[in-house]
């Protein structure tokens, strides 16, 4: 019985050794079938008495024409050490991938950042939230040195949401400030006149070499604004616009741009609003903070609807806030310079750059499309429009802050 139990203990000891004996040999070329104990282990057959049946003569042969396989070539043999070699390189490089993300990811939220990965827009990750506020991912990672930017008194920023007006805004805005020089509006792009602080062109770096007075651009909430802005306490006008139109414009603005990746249709893209999905969300808290500062008198707040309905006099609310006096013609000739039309076909400010530079998704709205109120109507169903009017009810309606959104309300 001792003697059974030995034998059947080393039994798969023996076949394992043949086996990687066999299996290294032939990979080395070098297998000879000279052996016959070797090559009958693994055939042999043990009882439950003990005794050895004889070797299976079809295993043996099996064995032997494994064995005289033909042997590759020190080619061959160096072809499979390169591959070994690469894909370890690859398996190392990805491993140490994962770990890097891993770490920025922890770097971040140690700084406050979380990370969101919106289905609709991909497997990318390009936003984030920070203080209970929605930002690009490039705004996210550079948001301490945003904070920080060194505001001058003589500044005139102008804050809004994305798809508030704002470039609307900024070419009357600049008109004013400048004295009207239209020979500047027409020659050179909008960007540099009246650069996006959070935007990577032209940067903030570079922002903070522009000589005075500054026109600086912003679609950051109140209390992200730089820290200096409190202090200094520069010219702030903030453009609100109704909710129901910003969905539609913002839609299209995002199905246009081919970084965004996404192709989703309007009802997905209205719940990512409502559920404060989207860059620079939630919306009512971004309008709410500056309405809340109104009345100090750096700010100023005005409205796109109001812009449709009376441009020539907000002309002259903005020109009196900056502290222009501006002549009837000029205020003329102003109003004529930004109307739609004007505007859409300008090369300035259209950012048909955008298409220039391949970003431009085909077949999709332009950057500047219709310029109208109540273009909401013909893309949300009466369900959608009363989820708003709860959202803002909800919200602001414990301000006075009202909208208009219909044309029929002038």
């Amino acid at each position: 019985m001792m003697a059974l139990s030995a034998r059947l203990w080393r039994l798969p000891s023996r076949f394992c050794a043949s086996s990687a004996v066999l299996a290294s040999k032939r990979c080395l070329g070098r297998v000879e079938c000279k052996s016959s104990t070797l090559l009958l282990v693994d055939s042999r057959h043990y009882n439950n008495n003990g005794s050895v049946n004889p070797p299976c003569p079809q295993r043996v042969s099996s064995v032997r024409g494994y064995a005289q396989h033909p042997t590759p070539d020190a080619a061959s043999r160096n072809r499979l050490m390169w591959l070994v070699y690469f894909s370890g390189f690859i398996g190392a490089f990805m491993f140490f991938a994962v770990i890097r993300r891993e770490f920025k990811k922890y770097q971040k939220k140690k700084r406050g950042i979380v990370e969101m990965k919106i289905p609709a827009f991909g497997h990318r990750i390009f936003i984030c939230k920070y203080k209970d506020f929605v930002l690009f991912d490039t705004v996210g990672q550079n948001i301490e040195e945003l904070e920080r930017f060194a505001v001058r008194e003589d500044d005139v920023w102008l804050v809004g949401w994305p798809r508030s007006g704002t470039t609307w805004s900024q070419e009357i805005i600049y008109l004013i400030q400048t004295g009207l020089d239209f020979e500047g509006a027409g020659s050179a792009p909008l960007d540099d006149r009246f650069p996006y602080l959070e935007f990577q062109y032209p940067g903030y770096e570079a922002i903070a070499k522009y000589p005075s007075p500054r026109l600086i651009k912003s679609h950051l909430p109140f209390h992200l604004l730089p820290g200096d802005i409190h202090v200094k306490k520069p010219k702030i006008i903030y453009i609100a616009r109704n909710p129901k139109d910003i969905i539609v414009s913002y839609y299209h603005f995002i199905r246009m741009l081919l970084p965004f990746r996404f192709t989703g249709q309007f009802p997905e893209f209205f719940n990512l609003f409502l559920s404060d999905q989207l860059p620079y969300s939630p919306w009512w808290k971004h309008v709410r903070e500056f309405w809340e500062h109104r009345n100090e008198n750096n700010i100023l707040f005005i409205k796109y609807e109001d812009l449709q309905k009376d441009l020539r006099g907000v002309i002259r609310e903005i020109s009196q806030f900056l502290g222009k006096n501006l002549t009837e013609e000029q205020v003329e000739a102003i109003a004529e310079h930004c109307t739609f039309h004007k505007m859409k076909t300008n090369h300035c400010v259209n950012h048909t750059w955008f298409e220039n530079l391949g970003l431009k998704r085909k077949g999709e709205a332009d950057f500047i499309r219709k310029g109208r109120i109540g273009d909401w109507k013909n893309y949300m169903t009466a369900e959608m429009s009363g989820r708003v009017d709860k959202l803002l009810e909800q919200k602001l309606g414990d301000t006075d802050l009202n909208f208009e959104f219909s044309p029929q309300e002038e």
